[in-house]
């Protein structure tokens, strides 16, 4: 998938559209915990749930992880919620 150019922590981060929906469906429910389920279900709905697609979803935490984090000003932060899902705060 093409990378799309964003700011994030007033930096440009390169994201992919699978990475954007992410975020906004978790920033779309801030300080509400995400499952995995329901995440998985709003970003792939037609896929049949499989540890394959559960790995994407990791990879879809990591990558605007990564962004968020290298900006020490920035307090917004994704977190893991256990094996339960995520959050953004």
């Amino acid at each position: 998938m093409p990378g799309q150019a964003n700011v994030l922590g007033g930096e440009e981060a390169t994201l992919n559209p699978v990475d954007i929906a992410f975020l906004s469906l978790l920033a779309a429910q801030r300080g509400t915990v995400m499952s995995r389920s329901e995440l998985l279900k709003a970003l792939w709905p037609d896929a049949v749930q499989d540890p394959g697609s559960s790995r994407e979803l990791d990879e879809a935490a990591a990558r605007p992880r990564s962004q968020l984090t290298q900006d020490p000003a920035n307090e917004t932060k994704l977190v893991t919620v256990g094996a339960f899902g995520y959050v953004l705060i």
